[in-house]
């Protein structure tokens, strides 16, 4: 997560799959999955390991430096056209 609190994504989904997770030892302590201040309206969404390895493999694959550097997928437009970036 973004405050490195999980050393990885693996954590992160487990963490997601169980609405929250109890701390004891971090700055702030307790059980996040009875948290008063937590909507109603979060739910777990339940992913298997299999659903769980194919999201990590899918997340891997966007920062793949191949294919971000490959000029055959930069921008089509000419240095000067109105539509470049």
């Amino acid at each position: 997560m973004a405050d490195d609190s999980f050393p990885n994504l693996r954590p992160v989904l487990s963490h997601y799959n169980k609405v929250g997770t109890s701390t004891e030892n971090r700055t702030i302590a307790g059980n996040g999955r009875e948290n008063l201040l937590k909507s109603k309206l979060i739910r777990p969404f339940r992913s298997n390991q299999h659903e769980t390895d194919t999201v990590i493999a899918i997340l891997g694959g966007l920062r793949d430096r191949g294919f971000l550097t490959d000029p055959a997928f930069a921008n089509p437009w000419p240095k000067y056209h109105p539509a470049s970036a």
